[in-house]
């Protein structure tokens, strides 16, 4: 039956550790209507019998289409429903794989870095990011687009060549999705408005909520500076 508003009640994620086998079902069920009309929780017995006797909930979402397909008239990624192989996305960002130290760039310019691309989204570099899943219903998706959940512990060298002191701002983008290299990223505009939690680690442990696209963060670098940052 319908709920208004709508909810997307039945997404879990769980990061597990454990010496032996993990078993787990996500179920969903309506309250249980009492003789006095009144609603109450679904008992244990009633659990587990939708657990062993019902199957999937239907109606399913639409079929991903295969990562390998070169001809489809819609590319549709699906609905994430297994287990993901790996929970953290560890990296360095430099120049090249030659140098360990990111040149920061001259005033007015800017650098770009991909975070969570996925298949037809890898702006021209080939990297695909999401994670392959290792468990999955047939009809959902192939990888975790999106890498919910997933850690990502990157480092960024900065090294300050301008031979004066700079301010470098770090921002979060979503950019228009495109697989290949346009000369620059597109975006939105008005840009849309979401909402990051940041962490700094500048000597104190402050939590705040800023609305992107404004910094996430802004780092002074005095002349022939060098600052490693995570």
């Amino acid at each position: 039956r319908p709920t208004t508003p709508r909810l997307n009640g039945r997404s879990l994620l769980m990061h597990v550790l454990s010496d032996g086998p993990v078993y787990m079902a996500n179920l969903a069920l309506y309250g249980r209507v009492n003789p006095d009309g009144s609603e109450r929780a679904p008992s244990l017995s009633e659990w587990q019998a939708l657990l062993t006797r019902s199957g999937l909930l239907y109606p399913r979402d639409r079929t991903p289409t295969p990562p390998d397909r070169d001809y489809f008239t819609h590319f549709f990624y699906g609905r994430v429903a297994g287990v993901a192989q790996g929970s953290q996305w560890t990296g360095q960002l430099t120049d090249s794989p030659e140098v360990d130290f990111l040149s920061i760039p001259q005033r007015g310019e800017s650098i770009s870095y991909l975070l969570s691309s996925l298949d037809r989204g890898t702006f021209g570099t080939g990297q695909i990011q999401s994670a392959p899943m290792l468990a999955r219903y047939s009809d959902t998706a192939y990888r975790a687009h999106g890498n919910y959940g997933i850690l990502y512990n990157l480092t960024v060298p900065l090294q300050n060549n301008t031979g004066s002191a700079q301010q470098v701002a770090i921002l979060m983008q979503t950019p228009l999705k495109d697989a290949n290299s346009q000369g620059g990223l597109r975006v939105s505009q008005p840009p849309p408005k979401a909402r990051c939690f940041f962490e700094e680690r500048c000597g104190c442990d402050l939590t705040t909520i800023l609305v992107c696209p404004s910094p996430a963060i802004c780092i002074w670098c005095s002349a022939e500076d060098r600052k490693g940052n995570r």
